[in-house]
C-alpha cells in the first residue's frame, strides 16, 4: 500500500495574511504515515532563520495545528515570512524527507470590533474572503473542536478549505 502524503492546508496562491503574532499552520495527517515528527521553521524574506518548533506526531492522524510557542518572536507586521514544515519519517531529519512550504504576512491592523461581534461562521467567511487564511483556519479548527457535529461548520470547511476559491 502506498502511503498518502502529509499535506498542509494553504491557499491556492500559497500566500495568506494573518492578524496573529504567531500564526497557526494546519496539516492533514493521513491514517497511515511513517512520519514521526514535524519541524516548523519560519524564515524572513531574505531566507534568514526566524524561529523553529518541533512537533511529535507519531500515531496521530487527521488535522493537526502547528504554532510557534510564546517564546518565539512575534512576526513583524507588513513583512512576508516563509514557513517550512519538514516531515521527519525516521529518527532525525533527512534531506530526502518531504518539505511543505507556504508564505504568510502579518497584517498591521487588528480585527475590528464589529467583526468580533459576528458569529464565528460569518467571521470565517469574512476572513476567507479577505485573504486571512491562517486566521480563518484557526477559527474553524477551534469551532469544529468545540462543536464537531455543527453542519454549518462542516459545510464551510468543505467549501472554503477543501476547495478554496481565492487565488
Amino acid at each position: 500500500i502506498e502511503e498518502q502524503p502529509v499535506q498542509a492546508l494553504k491557499p491556492k496562491a500559497n500566500f495568506g495574511l494573518t492578524f496573529a503574532e504567531r500564526p497557526t499552520v494546519v496539516v492533514q495527517l493521513p491514517e497511515q504515515t511513517s512520519a514521526q515528527q514535524l519541524i516548523l521553521t519560519v524564515t524572513d524574506e531574505a531566507g534568514l532563520y526566524y524561529a523553529e518548533e518541533d512537533f511529535t506526531i507519531a500515531n496521530q492522524s487527521g488535522l493537526v495545528s502547528l504554532s510557534l510557542s510564546d517564546e518565539a518572536p512575534p512576526l513583524t507586521p507588513g513583512r512576508n515570512y516563509r514557513w517550512h514544515i519538514i516531515v521527519v519519517c525516521g529518527e532525525q531529519a533527512d534531506p530526502d524527507h518531504p518539505v511543505l512550504v507556504g508564505w504568510v504576512q502579518r497584517a498591521e491592523i487588528t480585527l475590528s470590533q464589529p467583526l468580533q461581534q459576528k458569529t464565528p461562521l460569518d467571521q470565517a467567511r469574512w476572513l476567507a474572503a479577505n485573504g486571512y487564511w491562517y486566521d480563518m483556519l484557526a477559527l474553524l479548527m477551534d469551532e469544529i473542536r468545540s462543536d464537531p457535529q455543527n453542519q454549518h461548520l462542516q459545510e464551510i470547511w468543505q467549501s472554503v478549505v477543501l476547495s478554496p476559491s481565492q487565488e
